[in-house]
């Protein structure tokens, strides 16, 4: 078990170091992709600018994954969980963002569950599937008539 944690921990750490890593990268090619904006303003060219357009557009694709993780952990710590859920779902299979998702799907239900609103935190716990105590979660809700 101690193997396992200590596993889990230099995953995160490594996890964490290539999010850091990539995001000094969004900001290196955002100072680039201004210098060359600027450049080919001066100058005038359309195509400069269209190929800009072509590129700066590929870009923003391959980086939204790393721009939604980021700002999903911020709203996981802020407890905005629904906003976490949202933004972990947009980035798909980047790191370990499904994981992250049914984190803050929990932490969404736990917080309905509390409020008494049951059927939110069973339809929450549902789709976490098998995501800590879910599963007894949602039996226990299904069995009290909680919800259903």
């Amino acid at each position: 078990m101690a193997m396992d944690h200590a596993a889990k921990i230099k995953l995160e750490a490594a996890k964490a170091k290539a999010v850091a890593k990539a995001m000094k990268k969004v900001a290196k090619m955002k100072k680039k992709q201004a210098k060359k904006l600027k450049l080919q303003r001066r100058i005038g060219v359309a195509m400069g600018i269209g190929g800009t357009c072509v590129v700066t557009a590929a870009v923003a694709v391959m980086l939204f994954p790393v721009a939604d993780y980021a700002k999903g952990h911020i709203a996981l710590r802020k407890k905005a969980y629904m906003e976490a859920e949202h933004l972990f779902n947009r980035c798909g299979n980047f790191l370990n963002s499904e994981v992250c998702r049914k984190e803050a799907l929990y932490g969404y239900g736990a917080e309905c569950y509390a409020a008494k609103e049951y059927q939110d935190a069973y339809n929450a716990f549902l789709e976490c599937g098998d995501f800590k105590d879910c599963p007894e979660r949602t039996e226990e809700m299904k069995k009290n008539g909680m919800a259903g």
